[in-house]
């Protein structure tokens, strides 16, 4: 383990202490905990079979690395634990505490040690220098804080000292108001994202959706996400919900370096929807609602210095109502997505060849967006609550549906039907038809209140159509694919 011990030297607040009366990190050099095991139940096959179980995670990662042993005892603040498999192979679990890094130091800091591991000679662009996060140095006090979160149009939980401290705790931590569930992974093929991309810009350009930009494909896939979260949790197609995604500072933030170690990322809202709203309609939502972030870079850093304001006075702030993120609601109507697709997360190769499966880390998020070791497209896993009302699927027509539903840009809608249907449906005779069926419905559509923030489905006459042509675009899909 030559290879970890050069990697801790430039990584040294990983090898570092808590110290929870000071509220910082020593550098007192104490290491990290390491551990060799011999696994003679599981071999490469099993554990790539059941890595989303609740069994996997424990057997073959330390979790003594926890924000409660840190701080409370002095437990290290990364372990490792390597478990050889019976019949050859290995799994690598590898777990550090939230409080020093975020997913993209995570992964970055495994990608270098897998390339120390193979001998390549690295330049030291590790940057630790907590200066480059903007500390205001006139800091808000905490009404100063309380005034701008409501000038910003967030939402702020009150709660006592004692629920404060849990709540924080549990939303660090992931292991208290949130399950640990996973589903099994589902792949989206580049062959269905763009299939899906194209639906949702067709359903933006005919329902009147302005954009900002280009549809990404994080801010489809999300979208997607998002709907799939309210069908399974058996959400009303009136139902308010909204989504927020992961927001990382590197290369918005002014002055951060792109090599900056550490945690430079937040939870930001991008955007309100109906739980029934068509694909395109919640993904164009989210491309204006994201558009500030990436081209408003004062409006970032104000936003990253209240983010810190918050923190440091132990208030729970966010975008969106904090009571209905999963991390403090067990029926979140609020979806949380984490990308990590555009990360080299299997380029991290120790010099026996690229890892068969890369597990994603669970920290509450409802959705992670995860890269292929085949580079095809992307695999989303649903966590948390969705993550066990999927697991818990054993009648035949529910497994069906999920499978449906999951798979319908890749099995079922392709370009030319997709331009067709919107042709069709576009036509005056079907636009009367739905009118003449639909009218009593379309027009009792009224604005509903989220928080502080009014959420209105447009009535217009094109709009209303396109909301109908969408839902029946969508979700017949289910039963065709059952029948056939």
């Amino acid at each position: 383990m030559e290879s970890l011990g050069k990697l801790l030297a430039e990584y040294r607040p990983f090898a570092g202490q808590y110290d929870e009366w000071n509220k910082c990190i020593k550098l007192n050099d104490k290491g990290v905990s390491m551990q060799v095991f011999e696994d003679d139940e599981y071999d490469l096959e099993r554990a790539i079979s059941e890595h989303y179980s609740e069994s996997f995670s424990p057997r073959f990662i330390d979790y003594s690395s926890s924000i409660i042993a840190t701080r409370l005892l002095g437990a290290p603040l990364m372990t490792v634990r390597l478990t050889h498999l019976k019949n050859g192979g290995c799994v690598l679990g590898v777990c550090a505490n939230h409080g020093l890094c975020d997913g993209d130091t995570f992964y970055s800091m495994m990608d270098r040690w897998a390339a120390l591991a193979r001998g390549t000679d690295l330049p030291p662009t590790v940057v630790i220098d907590q200066s480059q996060v903007p500390f205001d140095p006139k800091r808000r006090t905490l009404a100063e804080t309380k005034q701008a979160v409501e000038d910003q149009g967030w939402t702020w939980v009150s709660l006592p000292p004692a629920g404060l401290r849990l709540a924080r705790i549990a939303t660090t931590e992931g292991i208290l108001l949130h399950d640990q569930h996973r589903s099994k992974p589902f792949h989206i093929s580049n062959k269905a994202l763009k299939r899906m991309k194209l639906a949702a810009e067709l359903d933006a350009k005919y329902g009147g959706r302005q954009l900002k930009g280009p549809l990404t494909s994080n801010e489809v896939v999300s979208s997607f996400m998002c709907q799939m979260n309210a069908k399974i949790l058996g959400f009303a197609d009136n139902t308010p919900c909204g989504h927020s995604t992961m927001f990382n500072w590197r290369g918005r933030l002014k002055g951060l370096s792109p090599h900056f170690a550490g945690n430079a990322s937040s939870a930001i809202g991008t955007c309100e929807f109906f739980a029934g709203s068509p694909l395109g309609h919640i993904a164009a939502a989210m491309n204006r609602g994201l558009d500030a972030f990436k081209t408003d870079a004062d409006m970032v850093e104000e936003h990253c210095k209240l983010f810190l304001d918050c923190h440091h006075h132990g208030l729970i702030a966010h975008m969106s109502d904090p009571r209905s993120l999963p991390y403090l609601n067990p029926i979140p109507t609020s979806s949380v997505t984490n990308n990590f697709a555009r990360y080299p997360i299997y380029n991290v190769d120790f010099g026996t060849g690229k890892p068969d499966l890369v597990v994603p880390h669970h920290c509450g998020d409802q959705v992670i967006i995860w890269p292929r070791l085949d580079g095809d497209g992307v695999d989303v896993y649903f966590q948390g609550t969705t993550a066990k009302r999927v697991n818990a699927f054993t009648d035949p027509a529910e497994v069906a549906w999920l499978e449906a539903e999951m798979t319908k840009y890749e099995t079922v809608l392709d370009e030319d039907s997709i331009r067709a249907w919107f042709d069709f449906r576009m036509s005056p005779t079907a636009c009367a038809k739905d009118l003449q069926i639909k009218s009593d419905s379309l027009w009792t559509l009224n604005p509903v209140v989220v928080g502080r923030k009014p959420v209105s489905r447009n009535t217009s006459l094109w709009s209303a159509v396109m909301g109908f042509v969408m839902d029946s675009f969508v979700r017949p899909t289910a039963a065709i694919l059952e029948q056939s």
